[in-house]
């Protein structure tokens, strides 16, 4: 694609909700002006321009930087496709914020594909995401960019996780993983309004009990004729797992996660074995009898908010008590949130013994706003300036970004670590870091 007319880097659109203005921040205190991390030009985008101008002078006040008066801003909304089309134009990759992504993200990602504009954003609505890789998987291939959904809490932890195990234990024992267990083993994070408005929006879909089933599956983005016939495992018992060594139970964001790494394995199937297996489930405090009856209260607390999404009424009586878009939790929360995930991965010949490779990952703030808004700054970055050999199409984040994604959220203080478990056969304790960098 040409890229003589795009004056931006990166725009990032929805600069004025709770998470764009998150982004914002981050976009101006690590890559604006001269103390910049990597040069980068940017722009702010969103359909009022007085809120826009508000958010940037309050930041300019909040970093003491007036210079930040001067960022750009484009004034689109994202149902007016010519203004659409207009900025997608003027820059290599468009991240958005702009949720719930099916009522009014599907437009944006059109202007993308067609003009050849990279893009990334944070849904985690994977029937949207299906819908878009259906309608512009090969558009975005004939115009040579990227288009990058699931870049925040939902699904790059995971995506990421999995993938380091992968690369390490391709490294030291020669083969993909045959299967992986995921658990989050501490999270500190609150939800905002914008995540309940796009769980309450995704029930309020028409056509909705049609697509329940393909909802339903684990392999939602992987096209049907190349599904395997592979039977995932459950994530929603109480069980205690003998890898982590804890009380383990349901996570609401698993659902999502597993189709994320299953449309990676699919996009690049060197990553895992044909038969390959992945597992997700959320930690529980303590042991014994106590750590069970609160791991069957958070099944069926989870339970209870899906029911209540689901009909009519009780889904008024949710959006009433829930928090409003545009509202989450303070900045002093987000600035003390954490995530720990850790990754236990299984050779084909240990699948029934115990696990060769554990990935670790571990992050210091909020990761549902505060983290996601690094993540998603630091993909748009990725697909805008990196020299990135991956295909391109609707991918995956490791799809896309692999080894470079890797190193930049290494560098914006994520912790990411791969270990051997079990020595190799030719007593090789190799390190991650003599991993030899697939071909992403």
């Amino acid at each position: 694609t040409s890229s003589g007319r795009r004056v931006f880097d990166v725009v990032l659109m929805g600069a004025t909700g709770y998470t764009g203005e998150i982004a914002f921040e981050y976009l101006g205190r690590n890559y604006f002006g001269a103390s910049a991390r990597t040069p980068l030009s940017f722009a702010v985008a969103g359909r009022n321009e007085e809120k826009l101008k508000g958010v940037r002078s309050h930041l300019a006040e909040k970093l003491d930087n007036e210079e930040i008066n001067n960022v750009p801003i484009i004034v689109a909304d994202s149902n007016d496709r010519a203004a659409l089309d207009e900025l997608v134009q003027q820059t290599k990759c468009v991240m958005s914020t702009v949720g719930p992504f099916l009522k009014y993200g599907s437009e944006l990602v059109a202007a993308c594909a067609e003009n050849g504009t990279s893009y990334c954003d944070i849904t985690g609505e994977t029937m949207w995401v299906k819908e878009m890789i259906d309608k512009y998987d090969e558009v975005a291939k004939r115009n040579e960019c990227r288009i990058v959904s699931l870049c925040g809490m939902d699904c790059i932890p995971t995506d990421i996780g999995c993938y380091m195990v992968s690369r390490h234990m391709r490294c030291v024992f020669n083969e993909p993983p045959a299967a992986i267990n995921g658990y989050i083993v501490k999270m500190r994070a609150q939800v905002s309004g914008g995540t309940v408005a796009s769980l309450i929006n995704v029930f309020e879909t028409p056509g909705l009990l049609e697509k329940r089933k393909e909802m339903g599956s684990p392999y939602e983005l992987v096209p049907e004729d190349s599904r395997p016939a592979i039977r995932q495992p459950d994530a929603s018992t109480v069980t205690v797992e003998e890898d982590v060594g804890r009380t383990t139970t349901l996570f609401i964001g698993a659902s999502m996660n597993i189709k994320a790494v299953l449309r990676t394995a699919h996009l690049n199937p060197e990553f895992y074995s044909p038969d390959f297996k992945y597992r997700e489930k959320s930690c529980v405090p303590g042991s014994g009898w106590q750590a069970w009856m609160q791991g069957q209260s958070v099944r069926l607390g989870t339970a209870a908010i899906f029911v209540s999404a689901y009909f009519s009424l009780s889904r008024s009586i949710l959006k009433a008590i829930a928090p409003k878009p545009g509202t989450g939790p303070t900045e002093e929360f987000r600035e003390n949130g954490k995530l720990l995930m850790e990754f236990y991965g299984y050779k084909s010949s240990d699948v029934e013994g115990k696990p060769s490779v554990k990935a670790t990952l571990k992050m210091h703030r909020d990761p549902g706003y505060a983290e996601t808004a690094k993540m998603l700054t630091e993909s748009a970055i990725c697909l805008a300036i990196e020299n990135l050999s991956s295909p391109y199409g609707c991918l995956s984040p490791v799809s896309a970004m692999g080894d470079t994604l890797v190193k930049r959220l290494t560098d914006a203080g994520i912790e990411l670590n791969a270990e051997t478990l079990i020595p190799s056969d030719d007593g090789d304790e190799a390190n991650e870091d003599d991993a030899t960098p697939s071909h992403l």
